[in-house]
């Protein structure tokens, strides 16, 4: 009779190995990004309607059409250096109000230069 290796021998059996899946640190910076993607989308949509009344406003003030009124709001911005989200919402929120004294200027600039251009 011949004896069989030690590596051959059949010994206990072994319980199979579960493997556990774990969200990859690939798939982590994929949801991350993902998430401000649609954090700055959702923010994108929320001035898009401020940006909007806020075109028409000028549209009405100056009066011209909505690319002058697009170019009075990105120059009342620049001559501020404020985001063009903030000062859309700035003249909406002013309405019935008076704007603050820079934007006042910055408007009151940009619209002469809406209606010459």
């Amino acid at each position: 009779m011949t004896e069989t290796s030690p590596a051959h021998r059949p010994g206990p059996a072994r319980p199979a190995l579960r493997l556990v899946s774990f969200p990859s640190v690939e798939l982590g910076r994929q949801l991350a990004l993902l998430r401000e993607e649609n954090r700055q989308l959702r923010r994108a949509l929320d001035s898009r309607s401020d940006i909007d009344q806020a075109l028409g406003m000028i549209m009405a003030l100056a009066p011209c059409g909505r690319r002058p009124a697009w170019r009075a709001l990105v120059d009342i911005s620049q001559h501020t250096n404020t985001k063009v989200r903030t000062v859309a919402r700035l003249l909406v929120e002013a309405g019935e109000q008076r704007v603050p004294a820079p934007y006042r200027r910055a408007l009151h600039r940009a619209l002469s230069r809406a209606r010459s251009g």
